[in-house]
């Protein structure tokens, strides 16, 4: 039995042919990772929630895939400790959305939940909208250094 399923693995997922990114994916991948750093580096480089400075990620509050106008708006990035963003995704925790909401007021969510109704003029499957993004990520950076 083993040696059959030995075989299948090689005849099935080891020779796939690796499937290279294309470069719209590359720019959306360096876009996302300019943003998680930027955010990062607003949080101080520590959980919003708990202060911890290791184990952490960027958390869209509202969700990417159907907020995409705010995939890349730095107000929707939540710096939080592994477990938290892990507990969130699994177990549908509301209590971390509610303690964001607290800690970053209300008046921040409904300027956030106000944005996520805008509709983009660009198409989202674009590279020059992802070069545009890049762009302006840079910019957001290299402005947050100078202060």
């Amino acid at each position: 039995m083993q040696g059959r399923r030995i075989k299948y693995l090689k005849e099935t997922i080891m020779t796939r042919p690796y499937k290279k990114k294309t470069e719209k994916q590359k720019l959306r991948d360096r876009a996302d990772d300019l943003w998680k750093k930027l955010c990062l580096k607003r949080a101080g480089n520590k959980c919003e929630l708990t202060e911890q400075v290791f184990g952490l990620q960027v958390h869209h509050f509202f969700p990417r895939i159907t907020y995409p106008m705010l995939r890349y708006d730095l107000e929707n990035g939540i710096v939080l400790k592994k477990g938290l963003h892990f507990n969130h995704h699994t177990r549908g925790d509301p209590t971390i959305h509610e303690r964001i909401i607290r800690k970053r007021g209300k008046e921040w969510y409904d300027e956030l939940l106000k944005r996520s109704h805008i509709r983009l003029r660009n198409s989202l499957q674009t590279k020059n909208y992802y070069e545009n993004i890049i762009n302006e990520l840079k910019k957001a950076i290299k402005s947050e250094s100078e202060d």
